[in-house]
């Protein structure tokens, strides 16, 4: 709930808002919740969970077919490659590759219409509009907060000052714990979740 929150009123999200393809990110963290249950009990609902949330996202917005896969693959390698999970590997792929069918007429056409319109970036232009480190710090004109303290730029990327809070704050509970446990080894409170 907190991470959603975060996500939902960071900074970087009020310049997107003319974009509502990207607003509509809700089937990532639906194909997240269905990835966790489907390991919990192994439940096919949950497979089709994955699928629809799948088969939304990458119609509300291409970008996040690569996104949103990106993010399923770091997820099946922190959680699904555990001896207990391995063997719910294949049904997640299966169900995930009967999702992406419909996509596919869809990616086709985009392509399509891109080589028709000789839609293509030049290195110049890739460099131009890829993000520095000091995008971190540059907001855009919609947020009325920081854009009177941190410089106004083309990506936008400042999290917002209760993530970066939070991240610090998780960091110093984690090495608390870590320092308290190492002076203490016989004494574990068992896996982190």
């Amino acid at each position: 709930v907190v991470a959603g929150l975060l996500f939902v009123w960071s900074p970087m999200r009020a310049v997107a808002l003319p974009h509502v393809q990207t607003m509509a990110t809700f089937g990532v963290p639906l194909c997240l919740l269905a990835l966790h249950g489907y390991l919990h009990d192994r439940r096919r609902g949950w497979l089709l969970l994955f699928g629809l949330a799948w088969l939304q996202q990458g119609f509300a917005n291409g970008y996040y077919i690569l996104y949103g896969g990106l993010i399923v693959g770091l997820w099946a390698i922190f959680f699904a490659l555990r001896p207990a999970h391995v063997r719910a590997l294949g049904p997640i792929i299966a169900s995930g590759a009967v999702a992406s069918v419909p996509l596919v007429p869809m990616l086709l056409r985009y392509r399509a219409v891109h080589d028709e319109a000789g839609a293509k970036r030049s290195l110049e232009e890739i460099s131009y509009f890829s993000a520095l480190p000091g995008s971190w710090f540059e907001v855009g004109g919609q947020s009325w907060l920081w854009r009177h303290v941190l410089a106004e730029g083309k990506d936008n990327l400042f999290p917002g000052v209760t993530v970066l809070a939070l991240i610090v704050a998780g960091v110093w509970v984690w090495r608390r714990s870590a320092a308290s446990e190492a002076a203490a080894p016989g004494i574990s409170a068992g896996p982190v979740r």
